[in-house]
């Protein structure tokens, strides 16, 4: 709103306001930490050109082409009522950062053992599940969780982790690495054969 006077925002979420962006004890990751708390200072009002509304499913989206804006419907528990109520805005611009999911189109027609949840490769997203809910406790893992049913073929870096959210950069790196290793000793072993 700086940069644009006069522009507002209406930040919608499906989780409530206290549920978002909770401060992790002793976060290891300063960027994250700085980001988490202008998220929460946001949260809490700290800029009047913003509105937050948690708690939101989005029941009606169209839009209008005589004057090129959107109305929203949007359902969610009522402060003022304490029940279950509708609204409707009227924006002019719609962002939607929902429903993050790797392009598979690349690699569609090999054959690639996915998970149908996360859409990582599925021996990866396997231990994944148990690995933790924090980037900084998940190990790297082994390019052996990275095979697939394709020769030779792997998934690196954040499309390996799907739709799971605990990837740094720093894994992907480490798994290039190990599937290089690997890929030089298998070629190692076929021209020692």
């Amino acid at each position: 709103s700086a940069k644009a006077p006069g522009t507002t925002v209406l930040w919608v979420t499906r989780e409530s306001t206290e549920q978002l962006f909770l401060p992790i004890e002793n976060d290891p990751l300063a960027g994250r930490r700085d980001l988490y708390e202008q998220a929460r200072a946001l949260l809490g009002g700290a800029s009047p050109a913003l509105k937050h509304a948690g708690g939101i499913v989005i029941e009606g989206f169209e839009f209008n082409s005589a004057t090129h804006r959107y109305r929203v419907t949007l359902r969610g528990h009522s402060q003022a009522t304490g029940t279950e109520a509708t609204r409707s805005e009227e924006v002019d611009q719609v962002i939607v950062n929902t429903g993050f999911g790797p392009d598979n189109s690349i690699y569609r027609e090999l054959q690639v053992h996915e998970c149908y949840a996360s859409r990582g490769p599925m021996m990866l997203a396997a231990a994944l599940l148990g690995a933790g809910d924090d980037c900084v406790s998940v190990p790297p893992f082994g390019s052996d969780l990275l095979l697939n049913p394709e020769p030779d073929f792997y998934i690196v870096g954040n499309k390996a982790y799907g739709r799971n959210t605990n990837f740094l950069l720093k894994t992907g790196y480490q798994q290039v690495a190990d599937v290089l290793d690997r890929l030089t000793q298998d070629q190692q072993a076929v021209l020692n054969a």
